[in-house]
């Protein structure tokens, strides 16, 4: 079990994601967690683990690939913010959302937590971007399951 981090430790992450992300973090006291608004600075897209590995490594060989968040049941991609929040209906079967514009997105309070980490030298990624590299590994996997085993 990860010990819950001290409020100066959250404090000093909470400047280190403010820099990097180009938005205002803030602290949660009470549950000791990191929150970050959507829809200025950032928007994201959720997806179960399994399909985000495809994705993320899709964005990869494009070198586009921007931070990931960790989480139980998804990764979150960060993306750079768009005015229109646009999921296209076939990535719903593979649980692709979006996190509405001016939801509180919980930001890692450690490195551990994070599938590919902000760093200086990395803007988030285009919206356009995760959601082509999404839709590009969905038509994979349609192919993959519509042929004939060998």
């Amino acid at each position: 079990m990860t010990a819950t981090p001290s409020l100066r430790e959250l404090a000093a992450v909470r400047t280190h994601y403010w820099e990097l992300l180009g938005s205002p973090v803030t602290i949660e006291v009470r549950t000791r967690r990191l929150l970050i608004a959507t829809g200025d600075a950032l928007d994201a897209i959720t997806m179960p683990p399994e399909f985000g590995e495809q994705v993320l490594a899709g964005l990869r060989i494009a070198m586009l690939a921007g931070p990931v968040i960790a989480g139980d049941a998804n990764w979150t991609f960060l993306t750079r913010p768009v005015v229109t929040q646009s999921v296209p209906a076939d990535l719903d079967r593979l649980r692709v959302h979006a996190i509405p514009h001016g939801q509180q997105l919980v930001l890692p309070a450690s490195d551990h937590q994070w599938v590919l980490a902000p760093s200086p030298r990395q803007q988030p990624t285009l919206w356009t971007a995760v959601i082509g590299t999404a839709r590009r590994a969905a038509h994979h996997l349609a192919a993959v399951e519509l042929s004939p085993a060998a």
